[in-house]
Parts: structure tokens; C-alpha cells; sequence
């Protein structure tokens, strides 16, 4: 399988454009025709599941809440996706999105 199939398989259950897959790829320099025999390794790997979470979050900041394949439609729990972005994040050091961060508050001296 090529990196643009395996995307698109691990992708399609959220409605992700094909388009929007293979801008992604390009981003992350993965060349998107390149035959991958190890598909485990490849999903694994810090390029595609940043990849992946960014995509998922694009998905969810654009207020997607279900997703349509083919004649059927799917609602998918955000709480769950949220969960994995955040573990995906937070596995490679990257601020979580969800999080709310505690900024400083600045009073006048």
C-alpha cells in the first residue's frame, strides 16, 4: 500500500477529503506514492500520528460532529477524539489544544 492508501483508510471513517489527505502528507514530506511494507510502523510513527491528529482537530474546530461514507451517516463521541488528540500531543511534548492554559495576569505597578 502506498502512504496516501494507508491514510485514507486509517482517515475515512471521519469524512476527510482526499485532497485534504494528501495536502497533509505533503506538509509532512511524506510522499504520498511511496510503498510502505510495514504498516504498523509507518501508523506509528511521530510524522503520521502527528498527521493524524492534526487532521482530527481541524475536523473538530471546524464543528464537525458526524461524519457521512457513502449513503450512511456516522456520529463518532468528540469527548473520544479529543482524548486521542490530546494523548498524541502530549506523548511528543506538544501543548495540549484542549487544555486551558493559565496565562498571567499583568496588573499595573
Amino acid at each position: 500500500m502506498t502512504a496516501f492508501e494507508i491514510a485514507k483508510q486509517e482517515l475515512k471513517a471521519f469524512g476527510i477529503s482526499d485532497k485534504q489527505i494528501e495536502y497533509e502528507l505533503l506538509k509532512k514530506g511524506i510522499n504520498k506514492d511511496e510503498e510502505i511494507s510495514d504498516i504498523g510502523k509507518f501508523t506509528s510513527s511521530k510524522d503520521f500520528e502527528l498527521l493524524k491528529a492534526s487532521l482530527l482537530l481541524d475536523s473538530i474546530l471546524g464543528g464537525a460532529e458526524s461524519w457521512s461514507q457513502g449513503d450512511r451517516s456516522e456520529k463518532r463521541s468528540i469527548d473520544a477524539i479529543k482524548a486521542y488528540i490530546s494523548a498524541v500531543y502530549n506523548k511528543y511534548g506538544l501543548l495540549d489544544p484542549f487544555k486551558d492554559i493559565n496565562r498571567p495576569t499583568i496588573v499595573k505597578l
